[in-house]
């Protein structure tokens, strides 16, 4: 499993193809399924799919998060997560703003557990590549 991180519109997917040489189907965490794991190897947009889940129900988003992606990581052992950066800057006053962002950091958290590296992308006026991508852990 890799989780890609990010902040918004930084072309995580774009670098993914690139670096991959693949345009396998990729699950889109707008639209994917709020009661079923994702059923694409790929899933983009992890912080849509969270907060989907924290607006249909705020009581139960986090351990529904939690069991979805634990069933998702067992289907596709090898999954590719990617998921803006929510979690820097102001709190925000909303209480389900605020949940929704620890939720995804949670998620974010438990999916990357005992894994070797996560990558992290960054703005790279040259496009991707070396400088784009910083690895971490």
């Amino acid at each position: 499993m890799e989780l890609i991180i990010g902040g918004a519109h930084q072309g995580k997917l774009d670098w993914y193809h690139q670096e991959y040489g693949t345009d396998a189907a990729v699950a889109q965490g707008e639209t994917v399924s709020l009661q079923t794991p994702p059923q694409q190897p790929v899933l983009n947009h992890l912080h849509l799919w969270v907060r989907r889940m924290v607006q249909e129900d705020p009581e139960h988003a986090d351990l529904r998060m939690q069991t979805l992606l634990e069933e998702y990581l067992r289907l596709y052992p090898q999954a590719v997560i990617l998921c803006d950066e929510i979690g820097c800057g102001v709190v925000p006053i909303d209480p389900q703003e605020r949940q929704w962002r620890e939720t995804v950091l949670s998620a974010g958290a438990k999916s990357t557990a005992g894994l070797p590296r996560f990558l992290r992308t960054a703005a790279c006026p040259q496009g991707y590549g070396e400088r784009g991508v910083t690895g971490c852990r």
